[in-house]
């Protein structure tokens, strides 16, 4: 009986020990996913604009192009698959440790605004952040998840999954992978996946859940308190969005309505001239490069004349 214990006790000891070094490996990174996260959840920042949002947000705002159109210095905090509740965490986040930023723009997501998933997509990229107490409590509130990976050795390590493992090798040996200089300042260069032969076409009513709703006002208060410029925007959407929101005339009346009650901006441009062009999306809702600097350099241009 105390061999099997001391057995169990040395099992727990090396994954542990894994765990360790496996999380300084990937906070190491100083370029790529786990430096564009560790600069938005541990970094002292000084940005004067953020863009923020889900997948959308990060592959269409080029952040380069923006700065030297604009003078700005920006950032892109935003992550994969995030609603509302998960942007307004992700920014409590940044402003932690980080000046508060003079403006924001915050994408809109209408054609799923119906849909509130609690679960963060690809939790286990998150599984170093949340050692920090005050990043898990404002990011794993919302998903149950978190709390065995914090609080279990033995979950953590079987939800990592062969990619996060494999990359924290690389970093060991001093080896980017791939995706890392396809980062820069937050935005995501997507040259990576082609597109895709058939877009769908589901037609859907959309409305806001109530969750998200509230939770937009969380982040116009937010702004608010914080004295910053928060405008509401919808980069482009293959279609111009009215191929699968069958409601799309009332939806967008509706973000008008919240902008003008708020005395905030909103700006859709998910109907461009551009829209249909088929080489300029890898789906029906994310942009590869060639369209985030088509779209980048139209809304430096409004932005000019305002």
């Amino acid at each position: 009986m105390k061999r099997i214990i001391l057995y169990i006790l040395i099992f727990l000891g090396l994954l542990y020990a894994f765990k360790y070094f496996h999380y300084k490996n990937l906070l190491s990174a100083k370029i790529g996913f786990y430096d564009k996260y560790n600069t938005i959840f541990n970094k002292t920042n000084n940005f004067d604009v953020l863009f923020l949002g889900s997948s959308r947000a990060q592959m269409h705002y080029n952040t380069k192009l923006a700065d030297s159109i604009l003078n700005f210095n920006s950032f892109n905090v935003s992550y994969n698959g995030a609603n509302i509740e998960q942007a307004f965490n992700l920014l409590k986040c940044y402003l932690r440790k980080s000046k508060a930023p003079k403006t924001i723009f915050y994408e809109i997501d209408y054609h799923v605004l119906k849909y509130h998933e609690d679960k963060w997509m690809d939790f286990q990229n998150l599984f170093p952040f949340i050692e920090n107490n005050d990043t898990y409590n404002a990011i794993g509130k919302s998903d149950n998840r978190f709390i065995y990976a914090k609080n279990c050795i033995v979950y953590s390590i079987a939800n990592l999954g062969i990619k996060n493992i494999s990359t924290g090798f690389q970093y060991f040996f001093n080896k980017n992978i791939k995706s890392d200089s396809l980062y820069y300042k937050g935005y995501f260069k997507n040259n990576l996946q082609l597109s895709q032969n058939v877009f769908s076409n589901e037609f859907k009513y959309q409305w806001f859940n109530l969750k998200d709703r509230a939770f937009l006002d969380s982040l116009i208060y937010c702004c608010k308190t914080n004295n910053i410029k928060l405008n509401l925007i919808t980069s482009p959407i293959f279609g111009g969005g009215k191929l699968d929101v069958l409601n799309h005339t009332q939806i967008i009346s509706q973000l008008k309505n919240i902008a003008l009650t708020n005395k905030i901006t909103y700006r859709n441009f998910s109907s461009l001239k551009f829209c249909n062009q088929r080489n300029l999306f890898i789906d029906q809702h994310h942009m590869n490069d060639k369209g985030a600097n088509l779209f980048t350099e139209f809304l430096c241009k409004e932005l000019k004349k305002n």
